[in-house]
């Protein structure tokens, strides 16, 4: 498993994340819609995963038996059932164990596209109009 990461071409501009449900935690809320999953952090410092998650140079840990998503070199920063929810963690788990490649990138609420703020999980790649082509980051999976 894998995921593809996609960098903004235009940093005020990304695809719209499209219609969705949401859930609001401790420190994040999450987007969900079929075959997408997203993450918007609620306040500075307040995030799941380093600001840095899209060019970093590491390995994503899955961990569904407890549930737990972190990076293997940075432990520091994790997705946990208590701050971010259990569901949430393991729908996202469910996503990207379900595909050999999970594409990632930074989308939007608007439909405009303005302010993408939204850390995105998704089986479709997106636009190569408004996102160009990062580095791929492994994935291992932990029962």
């Amino acid at each position: 498993m894998k995921l593809q990461r996609y960098l903004l071409i235009d940093e005020n501009k990304g695809a719209y994340f499209g219609e969705h449900s949401t859930e609001n935690r401790l420190v994040c809320e999450w987007y969900l819609r079929n075959e997408s999953i997203g993450i918007k952090q609620k306040g500075p410092g307040m995030y799941p995963l380093p600001e840095d998650f899209l060019t970093i140079d590491d390995s994503l840990i899955l961990m569904p038996s407890l549930p737990k998503i972190c990076l293997d070199n940075d432990f520091g920063f994790e997705f946990n059932p208590h701050d971010t929810g259990a569901d949430e963690i393991n729908c996202l788990i469910g996503l990207i164990s379900s595909h050999r490649v999970t594409h990632v990138f930074y989308s939007s609420e608007y439909e405009d596209g303005s302010h993408p703020e939204i850390l995105t999980f998704s089986s479709q790649n997106p636009s190569k109009k408004l996102y160009k082509k990062g580095k791929k980051m492994q994935v291992r999976y932990y029962l």
